[in-house]
């Protein structure tokens, strides 16, 4: 079962009780995601060759990761050193799928359709449009109003994309429409045989939106952003993991399928990491089942994490959290 960093005990707790007494497991093993994740990068990267200033275990295998998990409450960035959370390093950032889900809800109602109560849709055109800027004042240059030549070529640029909402009788999902430019006449001719549609204009959306992960003071979080969650976490380390912890940084979570996230971080970290420490920012190809599949292994690998029915009944759920659970990252 995965749990959250910084999740309260009491209710860490109750759901200690819930799996025992109420799902009747015969065993189980609590751990936040990332450690499953880290557990399974560690796991499948080649070994390799011992370098100056890299924490490997014997054989060459990797023994640091830094995983940043962004998943639908919040981004969490966890430095692992054998599997095992530095919770000294462990920071959070308040800002996960569900905010800027709500935050293109209200954008998108200002500007056009009253989208308020249309938490998936939105969602869907979040996850079909949005991305990562890689350079955030560029962009909003391109979008700044200035007149008509400026309008007509935001197309052109690439900007502007159109979201086709569902009318729950032809349609029943929203998609993007075709992104092809068309002539003007055989558009209009297109237009004839189509059934009407209501179509969600986005431009500035698309990426003012993913922006928030790097600057959550734009909506009023008195926070820093994911580059420096990720240095404060490292810094908090010993700092003899540093160098192995900035070169197997993970991407984990649904918020990491954005394009253009993984290299705006490496961009941001680069200014704000130390020259001589070597940059590498790893996104598997299933960022958000990453997790499971470390599960899987874990639960193969690590039997000893497990708390027995047998052991919780005699103990009870609160020293089972506090000393096997709490202990285990």
């Amino acid at each position: 079962m995965t749990e959250a960093p910084f999740t309260p005990t009491s209710l860490s707790t109750f759901s200690t009780q819930v799996i025992f007494e109420e799902f009747g497991f015969a065993a189980c093993a609590k751990l936040p995601a990332a450690i499953l994740s880290g557990h399974h990068y560690t796991s499948t990267q080649p070994q390799q060759e011992p370098q100056p200033q890299c924490a490997l275990l014997g054989g060459g295998r990797i023994n640091c990761a830094l995983v940043i998990d962004s998943g639908f409450s919040f981004t969490h960035v966890i430095p692992l050193y054998k599997n095992r959370a530095q919770r000294a390093g462990i920071r959070r950032v308040n800002v996960g799928g569900k905010l800027l889900t709500n935050f293109l809800k209200e954008t998108v109602s200002y500007r056009q359709w009253n989208m308020m109560d249309e938490f998936q849709l939105m969602n869907d055109a979040k996850e079909a449009l949005c991305y990562v800027s890689q350079d955030f004042v560029a962009e909003m240059a391109k979008l700044r109003p200035g007149g008509g030549p400026n309008r007509r070529l935001r197309a052109h640029e690439g900007i502007r994309r159109n979201f086709v909402l569902p009318d729950f009788h032809n349609t029943m999902k929203g998609y993007v429409q075709d992104e092809q430019p068309r002539l003007h006449e055989q558009y209009q001719e297109e237009r004839k045989e189509e059934p009407e549609q209501q179509v969600l204009s986005m431009e500035v959306e698309r990426f003012v939106v993913p922006e928030v992960l790097f600057r959550p003071s734009d909506v009023g979080l008195r926070q820093g952003g994911l580059p420096e969650a990720v240095v404060e976490a490292v810094e908090s380390c010993d700092i003899g993991l540093r160098a192995s912890l900035y070169s197997n940084i993970i991407l984990t979570g649904g918020n990491v399928l954005f394009p253009g996230l993984a290299q705006r971080l490496k961009t941001e970290l680069r200014a704000l990491v130390p020259e001589y420490y070597s940059l590498a920012v790893h996104t598997p190809s299933d960022p958000i089942g990453y997790a499971w599949q470390g599960g899987g292994r874990f639960a193969q690998e690590q039997p000893q994490t497990f708390v027995t029915k047998a052991q919780y009944n005699e103990y009870g759920p609160e020293a089972c959290q506090e000393h096997v659970f709490d202990v285990q990252w």
